[in-house]
C-alpha cells in the first residue's frame, strides 16, 4: 500500500507542489496579519484574517481537489496504470485506497499548518474576551468536506473522461457544492449535507472502479 501511495505522490507532484506553496502563503498571511494586529491594538475575539483566509481559500481548494481527483483517473486511465497494476500482487480495492489516501493527504496538506498556525497564534497572543472556537473549526470542517466532496466527483470525471455529459455534470455539481456553502455558511446543516454528498460520492466511485473493465 505504501509503494502504491508513493507512486501516486510522484506521479502528481505537481498538484503537492501547489498545495505546498497555497498553504505557506495562507499561512503566512495569517500569521503577519495577527502578528502586526497584535501590537496595534488589544487582540479582541478571533482574528478576522483567520475567517477571511479560510473564506478565500474554499473555492479554490474544493475546484483544485476536483481537478486532482480527475488528473489521478485520466492518467490512470490513459496510461492503463490499474490495468498493469491488477496484473502484479495487488487487488483494485488497493489501488483505489491509495488514490484516495493520497487525495486526502492532499487536502490536509493545505489545511493542516493553516489549523496549526491558528492554534498556535491564539495561544500565543490571548484575547481579552473569551473565545468561541465552534465556527472557526466548523469552517475547517466544511472547507475539508467541501473539497473531498469535488475531489470524489473529479475521480468520477477522470473516469468518465471520454463522455461530454457525466464531466459536465460532475463539473457542476462541484459548483453546486460550493454555492452550497455560500448559502448555507459554514453551518451544521452545511456540515451535514457535505458529509453525506462525500460519503455517497466517494462510494459511488469505489462501487464503478471495481465493478467496470480496467
Amino acid at each position: 500500500m505504501l509503494t502504491l501511495i508513493e507512486r501516486e505522490f510522484k506521479d502528481n507532484l505537481i498538484f503537492f507542489l501547489i498545495a505546498l506553496i497555497a498553504s505557506m502563503v495562507c499561512t503566512s498571511t495569517v500569521v503577519w496579519s495577527v502578528t502586526m494586529t497584535h501590537a496595534d491594538a488589544l487582540p479582541v475575539g478571533i482574528p478576522l484574517i483567520m475567517y477571511q483566509a479560510l473564506a478565500v481559500l474554499l473555492p479554490g481548494l474544493a475546484l483544485l481537489a476536483a481537478a486532482f481527483g480527475a488528473t489521478q483517473m485520466y492518467g490512470d486511465r490513459s496510461k492503463r496504470i490499474s490495468t498493469f497494476l491488477s496484473t502484479l500482487a495487488t487487488t483494485r480495492g488497493q489501488i483505489l485506497a491509495a488514490k484516495m489516501i493520497t487525495g486526502v493527504l492532499w487536502i490536509l496538506l493545505v489545511l493542516l499548518p493553516l489549523l496549526a498556525a491558528d492554534v498556535i497564534l491564539l495561544q500565543v497572543y490571548p484575547r481579552v474576551a473569551p473565545l468561541d472556537v465552534s465556527f472557526l473549526a466548523k469552517m475547517f470542517a466544511v472547507t475539508f468536506l467541501c473539497s473531498l466532496a469535488c475531489y470524489a466527483l473529479g475521480l468520477q470525471m477522470g473516469w468518465n473522461t471520454n463522455r461530454f455529459f457525466p464531466i459536465l455534470g460532475s463539473v457542476a455539481l462541484s459548483f453546486t457544492l460550493i454555492y452550497l456553502v455560500v448559502v448555507k455558511g459554514f453551518s451544521i446543516q452545511a456540515l451535514g449535507l457535505l458529509f453525506v454528498f462525500a460519503v455517497a460520492a466517494l462510494t459511488r466511485t469505489w462501487q464503478r472502479f471495481m465493478s467496470i473493465p480496467i
